[in-house]
């Protein structure tokens, strides 16, 4: 595996576990170690893929937002504005089955 592969999963995991850590645990009890414990690398290897914990929470949620609107952008293909409407219901409700963590993290999860 070439190194830019390694680093784009090793990003990709902390997104994930990032995201796993704020949902179990909460903002408060958030931190770099968990994620980092998580992931099976030191804290300070972190900083290799983020500037800081906000930056790595704020891709976790752009992360989960891309996503989400992934799923519904194929709805706009759709012929007529009320099956576009059906669609995007449809694929919205795809997205919270078959993402639960993701969705939590953009529609329920309090960050204050």
């Amino acid at each position: 595996m070439a190194p830019h592969e390694v680093d784009r999963d090793t990003r990709e995991q902390l997104l994930r576990a990032a995201r796993d850590v704020l949902l179990d645990e909460g903002l408060a009890g958030f931190s770099l170690r968990k994620v980092a414990a998580q992931c099976g690398i030191s804290a300070p290897a972190i900083y290799r893929h983020f500037e800081d914990k906000d930056d790595l929470l704020a891709a976790a949620i752009q992360r989960g937002a891309a996503l989400f609107t992934n799923y519904l952008l194929s709805a706009l293909s759709e012929a007529t504005p009320r099956e576009r409407l059906q669609q995007l219901g449809q694929r919205y409700f795809r997205f919270a089955v078959e993402n639960p963590r993701d969705y939590e993290l953009i529609f329920v999860v309090r960050c204050m």
